[in-house]
């Protein structure tokens, strides 16, 4: 069968279908002979693309399932470890939560070390600790079958306490057992719990 048959072969195929499912078309007698041809050729075809898009599928939803470790190091310039507030979100800017420590709508807080379980894909991050220091912000690839970590020094642009000036927040709604942590993560001296949510 030469090219031009199996191209009209091919043509008849596809417009008798579409135009049978508005029965207003009955295919021409001269294609007839050639729609078996056509689909003989065309039939394994379809089956291999079928076949590579649920593999692909299969691969995809399975990587996607996948959990990898996301682990940020915090510390400060003397290179100790920094407690401090972390906003992590991932591609549709979703806040993603470190397990076992205070979260809190779309931040958590860490003593300078975090570990989140987290899927493939690319994620956003702003670290800091209050005022006195300068934010840190990035990106940061997760790919699969592969931990990732960052690490982080954030530099200190201020001190008030040497000045007798004193950081505090006098109106906060967090359980009482987080307090510490998160006094320390916002580098506050002073914060009395108005209400435990």
């Amino acid at each position: 069968m030469d090219r031009l048959h199996l191209e009209r072969g091919w043509q008849c195929v596809l417009l008798t279908s579409v135009l049978q499912s508005f029965r207003i078309f009955a295919p021409r007698e001269d294609f007839l002979p050639f729609v078996p041809q056509c689909l003989r050729a065309f039939v394994p075809w379809v089956a291999g693309a079928a076949r590579a898009v649920l593999i692909s599928a299969a691969y995809a939803a399975e990587a996607q399932s996948a959990k990898q470790r996301l682990q940020f190091e915090v510390k400060d310039v003397q290179g100790q470890a920094l407690p401090c507030r972390i906003h992590v979100t991932d591609s549709v800017e979703k806040p993603q939560q470190a397990l076992g420590l205070p979260f809190w709508r779309d931040h958590f807080v860490c003593d300078g070390r975090a570990t989140l379980q987290v899927s493939l894909g690319r994620y956003q991050y702003q670290i800091e600790r209050g005022p006195e220091y300068k934010p840190v912000s990035g990106s940061v690839e997760v790919p699969i079958s592969q931990d990732q970590s960052v690490s982080i020094r954030l530099n200190r642009i201020a001190d008030l306490a040497k000045e007798e000036w004193f950081a505090g927040d006098l109106h906060v709604h967090r359980p009482l057992k987080d307090m510490a942590l998160l006094m320390q993560a916002e580098d506050l001296h002073i914060a009395p719990v108005s209400r435990q949510d």
